[in-house]
């Protein structure tokens, strides 16, 4: 108990869970231990989601979230999930709750599935609930896509300069140049901006190197 970290729970003393407070307490207890588990189990797996609106006695709006998957193991499951407050009950304010809740714990990308009733809200072709989610989820994607992409374009400059062109890479540039006059303590216009080393380096990439990954020809160029 004290590891879920609900407080008065034991204090050395005998508890009895006799009344009303205490009882609730225990049952919070249960259920972090519950809600924990269910977390822990849709780290791993691909899941599906089934939503609906209610209304308790005081007229407040909720949002009733149960969570379907396959366990590593082979055992189907359906547990409720939790029940959260909605202030708006438009289909954007219901999409942003559930982005939420999971992109919180990390799992958004392993929503696979959506079931919900036939409602204008949750299944309007355009903007419903279930639309803005398969949208967001293909929006993720593109973005993870182009995070790669530049990775990539990142890594493959990165290579170049530590394991081919190495110190010859400053040669090329005008810092290279700064750098030289500061050492030789001349002033930066005596700095030649080139030498034979470097021309001949640059003739065995242009002609021989680069030549057979052009284009009839054409240049070179990083395309995004």
């Amino acid at each position: 108990m004290k590891k879920s970290e609900t407080p008065n729970l034991s204090d050395g003393s005998i508890t009895y869970y006799t009344n009303e407070i205490l009882g609730h307490k225990f049952l919070i207890v249960i259920a972090k231990t519950i809600e924990d588990k269910i977390w822990k189990e849709l780290s791993v797996v691909g899941f599906g989601i089934i939503i609906d609106e209610s209304t308790d006695i005081t007229i407040t709006k909720y949002l009733d979230i149960y969570i379907s998957y396959v366990t590593k193991q082979g055992i189907f499951k359906i547990h409720f999930l939790c029940l959260l407050p909605l202030t708006k009950c438009d289909a954007k304010s219901i999409t942003n709750i559930i982005i939420d809740i999971f992109l919180k714990k990390g799992i958004l990308s392993k929503l696979i599935a959506f079931a919900s009733d036939r409602t204008s809200v949750m299944l309007g072709k355009n903007e419903g609930v279930a639309a803005k989610l398969s949208r967001n989820k293909i929006n993720q994607e593109t973005e993870s896509k182009k995070i790669s992409i530049i990775q990539g374009a990142l890594d493959f400059i990165y290579y170049i300069r530590d394991y081919w062109c190495g110190d010859l890479a400053i040669g090329w540039c005008k810092y290279g140049r700064i750098v030289v006059a500061n050492l030789l303590q001349v002033p930066l216009e005596q700095i030649p901006t080139t030498n034979n080393h470097l021309e001949s380096f640059n003739s065995e990439l242009k002609v021989h190197q680069l030549q057979k990954f052009q284009n009839n020809g054409h240049l070179l160029r990083f395309d995004f």
